[in-house]
């Protein structure tokens, strides 16, 4: 409709400026004439450099060469690596682009326009969809043009690389496990008082209340073989938290041997690094109905030992799959644990998560690019 409203706009200025050209030429009206001609004129110049300027524009982008895929993280300014050249002269008023809906800027370097891009939300896409458009800057002329080529983008979550630490997987709170490696089975080791270095994931919180004093689990190794680790990111509209978190795991091996990883994603699930990546970027998408239920089944038949569920303390995921999971009838056997990720200062509230038999919940607070247990 605004297309339509501005054609007919321009339709109405050129007829009303030849009409005014017509009643000078008739009424021999000198400034009526010049006036009409000088803004015919203008308007035509307008036309004719954004459409040389927008073909110039097109032909520079067909010939440029694209890279062979494109790897970034959200809400980081990236350099695609794709970029064109311009002659100098060419009269380009304005331009803008898009990368696949996302606004894009231009770098500009003796003549060379590099392109930049900030994406709002991990993306995985096969192919690369570019818009141009070339305007005035009256916007009387447009043209508009595309260019697809076959360039896969991945997106993660933005982790810094060289301050993410490892969260804290062994943490088992108020148990009475000997240690927090271990399975249920095994021989239970005696305890000893806490020492300087020992790390706060072996405190036995109980004893600690009870008496004040300190003390330890001693760590041992379980007689049952090693259980099998799987690990599921509830996607919701603001899960940034549990998506970094998911990806501090997978690149940092912090699962173990066998692990598997699993999304809201209708694409199958992930046991190697870069398959599971890409799965973490592709659960970006809106809207996706969660698959939590089918993926614990698929690991109770494969015999894995835990899941860790991530999921985002926001009321958007908790009102919908957390609570469609909680009420989704008989889980498997299986030893779950749902790591409820947030931003501070907002501590979510115990009460307003839903309940899952069988499964412990604890809290992890996001700071920057470290994330640290909390008491719940």
């Amino acid at each position: 409709m605004q297309t339509v409203s501005k054609r007919l706009y321009k339709v109405s200025l050129v007829g009303l400026l030849l009409w005014a050209l017509w009643t000078g030429v008739r009424q021999q009206d000198h400034l009526l004439f010049w006036g009409s001609i000088t803004v015919l004129a203008t308007l035509a110049w307008l036309s004719a450099s954004v459409y040389i300027s927008g073909l110039v524009l097109k032909i520079a982008v067909l010939r440029a060469s694209h890279p062979h895929r494109i790897d970034g993280a959200c809400d980081e300014e990236l350099l695609t690596g794709w970029s064109f050249r311009i002659p100098a002269w060419l009269p380009i008023t304005t331009f803008t682009s898009e990368l696949n809906g996302q606004s894009t800027t231009f770098l500009r370097r003796e003549g060379r326009f590099s392109e930049r891009v900030t994406f709002e939300r991990r993306r995985l896409q096969r192919a690369v969809r570019r818009q141009f458009v070339v305007a005035d800057r009256f916007g009387w002329a447009v043209y508009t043009f595309r260019n697809n080529r076959r360039v896969p983008i991945r997106v993660l979550p933005y982790v810094h690389a060289g301050r993410a630490s490892s969260p804290p997987i062994g943490v088992v709170a108020g148990a009475d496990l000997p240690s927090p490696y271990s399975a249920e089975t095994g021989d239970r080791l005696d305890m000893r008082r806490y020492r300087r270095g020992d790390p706060l994931r072996l405190v036995i919180w109980s004893i600690y209340q009870r008496s004040g004093h300190l003390m330890v689990r001693a760590p041992e190794k379980a007689v049952s073989q090693h259980q099998r680790t799987g690990l599921f990111l509830v996607s919701s509209s603001s899960d940034a938290p549990a998506a970094k978190l998911a990806r501090v795991l997978i690149e940092r091996d912090l699962l173990g041997v066998g692990w598997r990883f699993g999304s809201d994603t209708p694409s199958t699930w992930a046991a190697d690094k870069e398959t599971a990546l890409n799965l973490l970027a592709e659960s970006g998408q809106l809207e996706l109905e969660t698959r939590l239920n089918e993926y614990l089944f698929e690991l109770a038949r494969d015999r894995f030992g835990k899941c860790l569920i991530l999921v985002t303390a926001d009321p958007a995921t908790r009102n919908q799959k957390l609570s469609l999971f909680a009420h989704g009838g008989g889980l498997p056997h299986i030893g779950i644990e749902i790591w409820v990720v947030y931003d501070p200062p907002n501590i979510p509230s115990r009460k307003s998560f839903p309940t899952v038999a069988g499964a412990d919940m604890h809290l992890l607070e996001r700071q920057d690019t470290e994330f640290a247990m909390r008491a719940w």
